[in-house]
């Protein structure tokens, strides 16, 4: 399937997606209602933004033509819905926060940014982050119920924890179905050690790439340390792995490998010029040969036959051999 065809697709998902999300009159949602839609709203907008900027990759003008004002479209469909969606928005908590003036006239409301709920995308090294926030910002949050905590909890898995859920989940099956699949202290210490060893060497010297090093090696040493592990046997745990990894010294070879590398080296040669030479195999007792030698002979004389009979031929074979 070409480049083309596949942005295509995926550009009719996004509007699928939003066409879905648009058909709910705003109106009449409430203020969580709407914050849910924004949030989706803004997940497909980021889906959009991956899928324009790889149209823009396009090298074939002509199609690139055709394309662009459907992009432009859709780019303007999803800013329109998102201001529809934030005007309503702020007009619902104006009004809701009229009504919290109103019940507490001693109580200073302050307004705090939004908090974006954490992400699991299956990763073991990122459970232990995310369980923490999610209790503290969802779980342990009185003035939600149950159900509005299992939405959260299914907007926030991402990748290979999406595949936990399932359509008959309640929020408590939901967390402990989760809580079983990466609780795994073992797991997690695997982890946050292969993140260490399998980061890519730094090419060149770059302040930027050394600093993210350095915090990609942090990151993971605390997360290590606060599941207690110790740095002694985190030492010793990156060496085992440098062990296993490594090649052993020495390399068993059966008879037949055996033969076949001294057979090479007596064989296989390189001249001062660098030609590559392999001596023929000579054969002392001729009953050996059977009929090896007829044939042989034979080609030779059909080949000599052949070269003679045409001087291009000649040429080519005098080339080769040169």
């Amino acid at each position: 399937m070409s480049l083309i065809k596949t942005l295509n697709r995926k550009r009719g998902n996004i509007l699928a997606q939003l066409k879905k999300l648009s058909s709910k009159p705003l109106d009449n949602l409430s203020e969580f209602e709407l914050r849910v839609i924004l949030d989706s709203l803004h997940d497909i907008k980021e889906k959009f933004e991956d899928i324009k900027q790889a149209y823009f990759e396009i090298d074939n003008d002509d199609e690139f033509k055709d394309i662009e004002p459907i992009l432009n479209k859709i780019d303007e469909d999803i800013q329109d819905f998102q201001v529809s969606g934030k005007l309503l928005l702020y007009k619902c908590t104006e009004v809701n926060k009229f009504k919290d003036n109103n019940s507490s006239e001693h109580v200073n409301n302050v307004r705090l940014p939004e908090i974006p709920l954490p992400q699991l995308d299956g990763q073991f090294s990122n459970w232990s982050s995310f369980k923490n926030q999610f209790h503290n910002l969802i779980q342990n949050n009185p003035k939600l119920s149950d159900t509005q905590k299992l939405f959260y909890l299914n907007v926030s898995l991402k990748g290979a924890a999406k595949q936990v859920q399932s359509p008959n989940d309640t929020y408590d099956y939901l967390l402990k179905a989760l809580t079983l699949r990466y609780e795994n202290t073992k797991l997690i210490v695997n982890s946050h050690i292969q993140n260490i060893i399998n980061y890519k060497p730094l090419l060149k010297e770059n302040p930027a790439e050394l600093r993210l090093l350095i915090d990609t090696l942090q990151r993971n040493i605390c997360s290590l340390e606060a599941l207690k592990f110790e740095r002694t046997r985190l030492d010793d745990t990156l060496r085992s792995f440098w062990k296993i990894e490594a090649l052993p010294e020495k390399t068993l070879v059966d008879d037949e490998l055996k033969y076949c590398i001294e057979h090479f080296d007596a064989t296989h040669t390189r001249d001062s010029n660098g030609r590559y030479i392999v001596q023929m195999p000579i054969i002392k007792d001729k009953v050996q040969l059977g009929s090896s030698k007829d044939i042989a002979v034979k080609i030779l004389n059909s080949t000599s036959i052949r070269l003679n009979r045409s001087q291009g031929v000649t040429k080519l074979y005098n080339d080769f051999l040169d």
